[in-house]
């Protein structure tokens, strides 16, 4: 973990409907000294990246309402929207159609579900 708490000091958002996922993605991130702030649905994420800037989004795909797809829907078509940040979708669609499908789209990644520290650790040093 130490790699990870040497580097600089990553504003990440994480853009998930699920309450579980949040508590253990801001356990894991905490662990790991990075800041995190949350956000419940791809509405909400869109509105923190215009009041915020972030240098990491990691969004769930599959939510109500609105997807991951459609957040990166809305910040690709968005004037002014912020593009200084890297954005990867996170989901546990593991089929490789759904992968390609989401790197089309313009994430730069996917984070499989579930994550655990050593995944999440790994990911951060590759930032």
């Amino acid at each position: 973990m130490e790699a990870v708490k040497n580097q600089k000091n990553f504003n990440i958002l994480y853009v998930e409907d699920s309450e579980t996922n949040q508590f253990v993605m801001s356990a894991m991130m905490e662990r790991l000294g990075v800041n995190l702030a949350l956000a419940s649905s791809a509405k909400e994420g869109f509105d923190s990246l215009k009041a915020k800037a972030f240098d990491v989004i990691i969004t769930d795909i599959q939510k109500p309402e609105h997807s991951g797809l459609d957040l990166l829907q809305w910040i690709q078509e968005s004037p002014g929207s912020p593009t200084s940040f890297r954005i990867f979708a996170c989901t546990a669609n593991a089929g490789s159609d759904a992968m390609k499908e989401f790197e089309a789209a313009g994430f730069e990644g996917v984070l499989m579900k579930p994550l655990d520290l050593q995944l999440l650790e790994k990911f951060l040093a590759s930032l």
